[in-house]
């Protein structure tokens, strides 16, 4: 048996990550939850969120102290050149201390108390080997922003060693530049090239950004010097929804007791199988998916009509100003008035007319569109299981995200609401399964969607 193949029992063992880098701790204590804070390096609070809020991402220069990037950064090495995805380096202690050091950061981002999020990587991004950094992408999108658009959840990426345009840099659309940031619409990419702005980062600095901002890492260049190796971890506001993971408090020390500290977590695939069969919630059969047609139908005919209201009253005012610019240019033809009084109004019964012409626009749209979003909700939930199971993670926890609300862990057992409308769709789909008789169809789609 190879090295290669021996491999996937070594990391089972305890003995072999205590051999891989003997001057880490595992699991020896919880004496990293005690670690002093790093200090916020900005003059006030108040500029640092105004400046996180107004582009969507703030770089903190030389944070994390040369001697704990260093220590992280060697044991990272090690893995890859073993061919152990780094990510594994959450085995040993010291890989959790930034999480909490960066508490007094995160804190002044959000305004407010934060908990740790399960959502944690690290890379080793190689030259030689021609890898990338994630593609474009926003780890949540809108939903996590508050609606006065402040974050309520964060990323805090750190540099272990120098991240440069060659060897994968992060790289950003600002918020300010960037049309659909903080919008429904902010999966359609319609930002400008020239605002893509690239953030190469000396070892130890922290790049944070609200979980909105449209952000990936670049591709490395064979004419990189050295591999580019990050980690990052996510937070929430106290007052967020966990985003479908339970958060890991901050606050909760275990003063000494590893199993109090070992209470938080719960395995992924636990997790993942709880999901997946909470998601089965929302398969349906075409009997239902006919009712909920119907009902759709049905439900938007007073939108449509008043659409259609809102249409023929917008056109007949562009109309109107239409014909007071014909009239008044006749007028100036027959010098009743001049050219400067003509050109104001004109100018301003134009813009009226543009801004008009935009409602029609936004109207007949949203008329003609209304169905095909309904139709693609009921897709999207009739396939959610069946896609939970074959996404990446960052896709599934955005795809829960979307679906579900008020996530919490209690008595080993996920416990959720889905967000509207899907909490209709799983009530009548439950209420089809329990009732078959055709006056029971008929029941449950009177009773749930008209």
């Amino acid at each position: 048996m190879t090295v290669n193949d021996k491999l996937p029992l070594l990391l089972r063992q305890r003995a072999f990550w205590a051999q891989l880098a003997s001057d880490l701790s595992i699991g020896d204590g919880c004496a990293f939850a005690d670690q002093p804070p790093w200090p916020l390096p900005f003059r006030d609070e108040a500029e640092f969120r105004a400046r996180l809020d107004r582009e969507g991402y703030v770089q903190l220069a030389h944070v994390v102290e040369p001697v704990l990037r260093e220590r992280m950064a060697a044991a990272i090495a090690k893995l890859a050149g073993l061919g152990i995805p780094p990510v594994f380096c959450l085995v040993f202690d010291l890989f959790w201390v930034p999480a909490f050091r960066l508490s007094r950061i995160v804190n002044a981002a959000l305004g407010a108390d934060h908990a740790i999020l399960p959502g944690i990587w690290i890379w080793h991004v190689d030259p030689a080997k021609a890898e990338s950094g994630w593609h474009p992408h926003r780890d949540i999108g809108h939903e996590a922003l508050f609606p006065d658009r402040r974050p309520r959840t964060l990323t805090a990426w750190l540099a272990l060693t120098d991240a440069t345009p060659l060897n994968g840099c992060m790289y950003v659309v600002p918020a300010e530049r960037d049309p659909t940031y903080g919008t429904p619409e902010d999966s359609r990419h319609a930002f400008a090239l020239p605002d893509v702005r690239a953030l190469p980062a000396d070892a130890g600095d922290v790049l944070v950004w609200n979980q909105a901002l449209l952000h990936w890492g670049s591709h490395a260049s064979p004419l990189a010097l050295a591999p580019r190796m990050s980690m990052s971890f996510e937070f929430a506001h106290e007052a967020a929804e966990c985003q479908g993971m339970p958060p890991i408090d901050p606050a909760a020390k275990c003063q000494g007791n590893p199993a109090a500290c070992r209470r938080k977590y719960v395995r992924e695939e636990k997790l993942e199988a709880q999901f997946t069969e909470l998601l089965g919630r929302l398969r349906f059969d075409e009997e239902v998916l006919a009712w909920v047609r119907e009902a759709l139908h049905a439900s938007h005919a007073d939108q449509r009509q008043e659409h259609q209201t809102a249409i023929e009253r917008l056109r007949a005012e562009h109309t109107r100003l239409g014909e007071r610019i014909n009239a008044m240019y006749i007028d100036k033809l027959d010098g009743k008035i001049g050219g400067d009084f003509f050109d104001r109004f004109a100018g301003e019964w134009r813009a009226e007319q543009n801004r008009l012409q935009r409602e029609i626009d936004r109207h007949e749209v949203a008329e003609q569109s209304y169905m095909e979003e309904g139709v693609q909700i009921l897709e999207l939930a009739r396939n959610a299981q069946g896609l939970f199971e074959r996404q990446e993670p960052r896709q599934k926890r955005r795809l829960l995200n979307f679906l579900l609300s008020n996530c919490s862990w209690e008595d080993g057992e996920v416990r959720a609401t889905f967000r509207q409308p899907f909490d209709l769709l799983a009530e009548t789909t439950a209420i089809a399964a329990r009732q078959k008789a055709g006056s029971a169809t008929n029941s449950a789609k009177s009773e749930i969607w008209l």
